[in-house]
């Protein structure tokens, strides 16, 4: 008899500056959806694993941060349990190394934040120091995934498939699902290294993006980064959690969850 773990290896509580979901909201829609493990991966903060430390869960947590790097680029450290301090892209891969983290890199050709968006000059430390690329993130485009898979493929590393959830509904938009023998190990970095034979599934929703609070911010912010530096952070963030309650909210209620597999 065989066993599915379900992994979302790339989500936010409210201990990232642009989310608002507690951790138990979170979680309870994780065990809604059938997932045996969800990443902790908050901006440049890990806040949520000292919180939480020693606390018990119906699904495994696994801890980490989502680091900015001085360029702006985005790297995920899991298994740690103090943020990051490094900036850039080799030294914090080697410092999350160093303190037993897994060094996975997300939205790789995102703009913005992918560490590939501007070129492919940082091949080498990745193919040296990362242990998994994010080949699929529930905010981006096929095509963004796609690149990234080949990127995946390319360098000869697993993948990991994150929502990036943001607001609790997306919990588990985008997982990795590995099917197991029984009494085959749940060790999260076991799985993840063993993820070439998984199966990546997206929530047909998210798929549609017809409307994405978080999508259409970071759209918004690379199109007009001058505006986004006119405006207060902290303004900006109310902004954000008044539109979300009032406008995107109440539109999201009846959305549906629906997993396929992403092929590619």
């Amino acid at each position: 008899m065989s066993t599915v773990a379900r992994l979302d290896l790339h989500s936010h509580t409210r201990h990232s500056g642009d989310c608002f979901v507690p951790l138990e909201q979170a979680v309870a829609i994780a065990g809604q959806r059938g997932l045996t493990h969800l990443a902790i991966t908050d901006h440049d903060s890990c806040g949520c694993a000292r919180q939480q430390a020693g606390k018990h869960w119906p699904i495994e947590l696994i801890f980490g941060e989502e680091v900015t790097l001085a360029d702006g680029t985005h790297l995920i450290a899991l298994g740690i349990a103090d943020e990051v301090k490094s900036k850039t892209l080799g030294e914090a891969m080697q410092e999350i190394r160093a303190a037993g983290g897994f060094v996975v890199v997300p939205h790789p050709f995102k703009k913005g934040s992918g560490v590939f968006a501007c070129g492919e000059q940082v091949k080498a430390l990745v193919s040296q120091f990362a242990d998994a690329i994010e080949v699929c993130n529930s905010k981006l485009t096929d095509r963004e995934n796609q690149q990234a898979f080949a990127l995946a493929r390319e360098l000869g590393k697993p993948m990991t498939a994150g929502s990036d959830a943001h607001f609790g509904y997306d919990v588990g938009d985008a997982v990795l699902e590995i099917e197991a023998g029984n009494g085959s190990t749940t060790d999260w970095r076991e799985l993840i290294r063993s993820s070439r034979g998984a199966r990546v599934m997206v929530n047909r929703s998210a798929r549609q993006k017809s409307f994405d609070e978080h999508l259409l911010d970071t759209r918004v912010n690379n199109l007009w980064p001058s505006v986004r530096r006119l405006v207060p952070k902290p303004v900006r963030t109310l902004m954000k959690r008044t539109l979300h309650r009032a406008v995107y909210q109440p539109r999201v209620r009846g959305r549906g969850f629906m997993l396929e597999e992403l092929k590619f």
